[in-house]
């Protein structure tokens, strides 16, 4: 649903994420290597039965993108909606502030 504002999957998606995740990065050399560095154990607070309304989070099919088909704005989006789920795979981004 393209006017969806949830931020929240289904639990049922996480069992289907890395699959999903594969075959949408199939034909994108950077994605492929970020899902490279994604660890699919760790499970986020996107996953959320009770944050779901009536229309969750968009996320990639698994459906690979036929980029020649995209226009630009299109494939930006498509790079936008297989990050925003692959983060989910990632640990949290750490900082250090080093005071001189």
């Amino acid at each position: 649903y393209p006017r969806s504002d949830c931020r929240h999957l289904p639990e049922e998606h996480l069992a289907l994420a890395q699959r999903s995740l594969c075959g949408a990065c199939q034909n994108d050399g950077m994605l492929q290597e970020w899902l490279n560095g994604a660890d699919f154990t760790l499970r986020s607070k996107a996953w959320n039965d009770k944050q779901v309304g009536a229309h969750h989070a968009l996320a990639p099919t698994g459906k690979p993108a036929d980029f020649s088909q995209l226009s630009t704005t299109e494939g930006h989006v498509f790079r936008l909606i297989v990050r925003n789920v692959m983060a989910q795979f990632y640990r949290p981004l750490r900082t250090f502030e080093v005071k001189a």
